[in-house]
């Protein structure tokens, strides 16, 4: 499992030993009982690919979103938790002869399209996904850095005919038990798992728990240059 000192990466490791799997965690410093895997370097990608012989599965929850790492890993089966549509379309078309990738493995996309699965869309449904994130929950930096990158970017694989840039559109959504809540446009790729290949339109709405967070948040969609305070911004 690559990334297996990171928020998913151990949540991950600790819930597969939990169930009898043995766990070979590995990352940029070894974990206890793991490897040491720089999957930014050559002789990391040659390690990886020794150890991916050895696998079952590997587990990339590193959040570098490298595809040189479905290379190293090669016919093993790999498992992605990243949700930028464009690393995961890539992956979707470059799986090697023999192998497999398992996208979406994460809430949004994962839970999130199955979710929508479940609704059993027709072609020519529009999907409206809201997802609203807890403040005091304590996000790994990966999950904060790919927030970071979407301030300012369009989305990848937004059904719409125009450009649609990150945190900037918003629109009151109405949650079963609770108030109406502003949420913001953000690149969640369920339209990419999912949508376009049902027909289905998919767009993801984002919010915090808190409405001053979400509020911050459309300033940092509406001024990208602010956008690397989020790595500093405290848990509310």
């Amino acid at each position: 499992m690559l990334g297996a000192r990171g928020a998913v990466g151990s949540a991950a490791s600790a819930a597969l030993r939990g169930r009898g799997h043995e766990v070979i965690g590995a990352g940029r410093r070894a974990p206890d009982d793991g490897v040491s895997i720089d999957a930014t370097t050559a002789a990391g990608l040659t390690r990886l690919a020794d150890e991916a012989r050895r696998a079952d599965v590997v587990l990339d929850a590193s959040g570098l979103e490298l595809a040189v790492v479905q290379a190293a890993v090669g016919s093993t089966p790999l498992v992605d938790v990243s949700a930028t549509a464009a690393h995961l379309e890539q992956l979707a078309t470059g799986v090697p002869d023999g192998g497999a990738a398992l996208l979406g493995a994460g809430i949004a996309p994962g839970l999130s399209t199955v979710l929508i699965r479940a609704l059993d869309p027709a072609p020519g449904d529009e999907i409206d996904l809201a997802v609203v994130l807890g403040t005091g929950e304590a996000h790994g930096a990966a999950a904060v850095d790919w927030t970071v990158r979407l301030a300012g970017a369009t989305l990848y694989a937004a059904p719409e005919p125009h450009p649609i840039v990150n945190f900037r559109t918003r629109r009151r959504l109405q949650l079963p038990g609770a108030t109406p809540r502003t949420h913001l446009r953000a690149d969640f790729p369920d339209d990419l798992l999912i949508g376009r290949p049902s027909g289905v339109d998919v767009r993801s709405w984002l919010a915090m728990d808190s409405r001053v967070a979400t509020a911050a948040l459309g300033l940092v969609g509406a001024l990208p240059a602010l956008a690397p305070l989020l790595r500093s911004a405290p848990h509310l």
